[in-house]
């Protein structure tokens, strides 16, 4: 099977682009794919929106949501807020939402707790987190090594925020 990476490879599956970089690549039937474990994937994505320095986009909160498994419900009880809310919040997709800072903290940390953060990583995640200007945030780019190190690619994220 033959194997090479790619510098940037476009992924569009969590509902908005994604970026990795020197992505491992495989041919299968004649066709070059991404070797990712998608799960890995997943997690570290929903790390780096949790702790994104920039307000969440309606796609970011939808994408937490399916992370969680949550229905729109489960959110809305969570959040104390109604579920045509939540429901308003995803609709914004690509544009930021217009969600309170306290829902969309709690949907943050609550998503950082669910991949598995370290108790102190996560309590200083909750020190660091504070609503910034609502502006459009750059893309998402991953570095393949940071889906396979959770750990370590915690600790940068976190240090990103000047921890």
């Amino acid at each position: 099977m033959a194997k090479t990476r790619i510098q940037d490879y476009r992924y569009d599956g969590f509902g908005f682009p994604l970026i990795v970089e020197n992505c491992p690549m495989m041919r299968v039937f004649d066709e070059w794919v991404p070797k990712l474990d998608f799960v890995a994937l997943q997690c570290a994505m929903a790390i780096r929106v949790a702790l994104k320095e920039f307000r969440l986009t309606g796609t970011e909160v939808k994408f937490l949501r399916l992370h969680l498994e949550m229905s729109l419900q489960d959110v809305a009880k969570r959040l104390g807020v109604t579920r045509r809310s939540v429901s308003d919040w995803e609709e914004c997709d690509q544009a930021l939402t217009k969600m309170e800072w306290t829902a969309e903290k709690e949907i943050r940390l609550y998503a950082l707790n669910a991949t598995g953060t370290e108790a102190k990583q996560h309590q200083i995640a909750y020190g660091k987190l504070t609503p910034k200007p609502r502006r459009r945030a750059r893309r998402h780019v991953l570095n393949s090594t940071d889906i396979k190190n959770r750990k370590r690619f915690v600790q940068a994220r976190l240090e990103a925020l000047n921890v």
